[in-house]
């Protein structure tokens, strides 16, 4: 398997971080999580789906599949996922990753192999901490 680097960005972690939502996964550019945001993993976002570079949101914007690996300290975790031709990417603020195919401006990928409640729990703890950072990047699978 191939993987193209797309996309990389950095979030934060925040005390009210839970990572629990079974169907979703959520970065986000806002500075404050109440503690029902359960499918947030990261906060200050330093990407949303809006401002995605443009070589990036085509491919989101085919048929294709993709890795998203979190790195944070020492621990990693990685997911597949899927793009898809209706995805809007307009969101300011968010961006989502489904187990489902639903669709909306927050959607990044769909059909993902991982929700928030499925990432490495070390991962998780570690981002409880508002002054612990991970590093998210997004790559293309090419496949043959």
């Amino acid at each position: 398997m191939k993987t193209v680097l797309l996309e990389e960005f950095i979030v934060e972690g925040h005390e009210n971080l839970k990572s629990t939502h079974k169907s979703t996964l959520e970065f986000t550019n806002d500075s404050q999580l109440t503690l029902r945001g359960t499918c947030v993993l990261g906060m200050r976002s330093s990407k949303s789906c809006l401002n995605l570079n443009e070589e990036t949101k085509q491919f989101l914007r085919g048929d294709h599949k993709f890795l998203v690996r979190l790195t944070s300290n020492v621990h990693t975790d990685e997911f597949i996922g899927y793009g898809h031709p209706n995805l809007l990417l307009t969101h300011p603020h968010d961006m989502v990753f489904r187990k489902s195919t639903y669709i909306c401006d927050r959607t990044i990928m769909i059909a993902c192999t991982k929700a928030a409640i499925d990432i490495n729990r070390n991962i998780v703890s570690l981002l409880q901490d508002s002054s612990v950072k991970a590093l998210i990047q997004i790559y293309l699978i090419e496949e043959n």
